[in-house]
């Protein structure tokens, strides 16, 4: 019984000082992380207007049209995250300026993708700046994009994807319309 003893307290510090270190190493990296707004994925709620004008003088000239009369498609509003991680800015004003619009022929007034330039300012003062490509879910009023962060991005700078849906954009750039939006956009890997 001795015996049993001696090796039941032999292991029992080695154990512990097992599952002491991965406590130990878990909850440093758990608490002071590197950088949660590149490390980690951040989706932020999105409320706003998205409009589309045909008729409206172009101030964009590098706009691509193929098949429609007008290009000025935009959405704008703002941007917050119920709990950001450290490092990640919480709330910002968000422009998303299409620049490229190609549709389903032969029907000029169908989009079936678009191309442009999203740009946060965040209320802390950084940007973030991504060129993103998107598609209309069918001919509904939902705008899906992706892209990644450019260099001039001081939040979320370059690398992470950025990806967002966008409810009840106006999909027909033939059609001026003006709608309020909702949905998500989220940065990370």
């Amino acid at each position: 019984m001795r015996r049993i003893n001696v090796i039941r307290i032999g292991w029992s510090p080695l154990i512990a000082l097992v599952l002491l270190t991965a406590f130990v190493v878990l909850w440093g990296s758990a608490a002071h992380p590197t950088n949660g707004a590149a490390s980690e994925s951040v989706t932020y709620d999105v409320s706003g207007t998205a409009a589309t004008d045909p008729t409206a003088p172009n101030p964009n000239p590098s706009c691509a049209i193929f098949d429609t009369v007008g290009c000025p498609m935009i959405a704008q509003g703002t941007v917050s995250a119920a709990s950001a991680p450290p490092g990640a800015p919480a709330t910002g004003s968000f422009t998303l300026s299409i620049s490229e619009i190609n549709t389903f022929p032969p029907s000029p007034c169908r989009a079936k993708t678009v191309a442009g330039t999203l740009r946060i300012s965040w209320t802390d003062g950084r940007t973030t700046t991504a060129s993103v490509s998107g598609r209309f879910h069918d001919t509904k009023p939902v705008l899906y994009f992706s892209g990644t962060t450019d260099a001039s991005s001081t939040a979320f700078p370059p690398g992470p994807s950025a990806r967002g849906v966008l409810v009840n954009f106006p999909p027909n750039p033939c059609v001026a319309a003006t709608n309020a939006i909702t949905g998500t956009i989220t940065f990370g890997r």
